[in-house]
């Protein structure tokens, strides 16, 4: 199956059928398990045309590959959305995701995000990579 044939279903189920679908397969993958080690991160994906409404400006970190090619670790700027993203960093399955506009930033989404793995799987231990001060156990876990 190709990734255009995913882009079809989604166009003819809709998304929030896609999105369930999506949430109850990995939910049936980690059934029993527990997530042990959990990290957050955003990807950003170029839209299609200047012409999307919905698409933003917003800045993104080059990969390695780009760094190499660039000579430089500068942020660059892209007109799309990003993917606010929790992975399971064992299965590296992503349990939850949220897709918004490029111009939001990881901090505000984390909570949205979190709380969606939180009420869905078991999790003993995490970690933010990008280290925001103000998520602590205590705030999540009460310890």
């Amino acid at each position: 199956m190709c990734c255009s044939s995913f882009s079809v279903m989604q166009k003819r189920i809709g998304v929030k059928a896609y999105s369930d679908i999506y949430y109850e397969l990995v939910k049936e993958y980690f059934m029993g398990k527990q997530l042990s080690l959990i990290c957050q991160d955003s990807t950003g994906i170029p839209a299609f045309s200047l012409n999307d409404k919905d698409a933003k400006f917003g800045r993104k970190t080059p990969s390695k590959i780009e760094q190499q090619t660039l000579k430089s670790t500068e942020k660059a700027y892209f007109f799309g959305y990003k993917t606010h993203t929790i992975v399971e960093v064992t299965s590296e399955l992503p349990p939850a995701f949220i897709v918004a506009p490029a111009n939001r930033h990881n901090s505000k989404f984390f909570d949205v995000v979190f709380n969606r793995v939180k009420s869905n799987f078991a999790i003993s231990i995490w970690q933010n990579s990008s280290q925001m001060p103000y998520i602590t156990q205590q705030k999540y876990f009460g310890h």
